[in-house]
């Protein structure tokens, strides 16, 4: 055996030390995302009340198609994140493989629920959706809050 092959089969504590790191990185990246729906959630509440709140066509009309843009933004942001929670996902899961007594990424893979992830991607392209369509109608038939001045 090779002092190459001897080091890629016991990963060392380097390697355990990239691995906690990876880990690390893996739970605040998912704790990063679900602030961040409900960062995006608050936001667009927030906006549709200020919309609401409108007197001035234009204004009300802007205010819901920045909620589309901000539910837009929010999206693209928690899927990059999820992209690097699963190339770190990908090394951790490289490392499990040269390591016997470690192997809680490859167990998980293995047993969890396509609704898991499914559940996010629903969440954002519903949000995503709604907030267009709410966009959209508001943009073609006006701000339905607002009363037109009688002459």
């Amino acid at each position: 055996m090779t002092a190459k092959t001897a080091a890629s089969s016991n990963p060392g504590p380097l390697k355990i030390e990239e691995y906690k790191f990876c880990k690390q990185q893996i739970m605040e990246n998912i704790k990063i995302m679900n602030q961040i729906e409900i960062y995006v959630i608050g936001a667009i509440a927030a906006v549709y009340v200020f919309a609401i709140a409108q007197r001035d066509i234009a204004v009300a009309t802007s205010a819901v198609a920045i909620a589309s843009l901000i539910a837009l933004l929010g999206a693209v942001r928690v899927r990059a994140l999820d992209q690097t929670i699963r190339v770190l996902n990908d090394y951790v899961q490289k490392i499990e493989k040269n390591e016997l007594d470690i192997g809680w990424t490859s167990f998980y893979r293995q047993k969890r629920s396509r609704y898991m992830n499914w559940s996010r991607i629903v969440l954002w392209v519903s949000l995503v959706l709604l907030t267009i369509g709410c966009a959209i109608f508001v943009m073609v038939f006006g701000p339905f809050w607002i009363k037109p001045i009688p002459k």
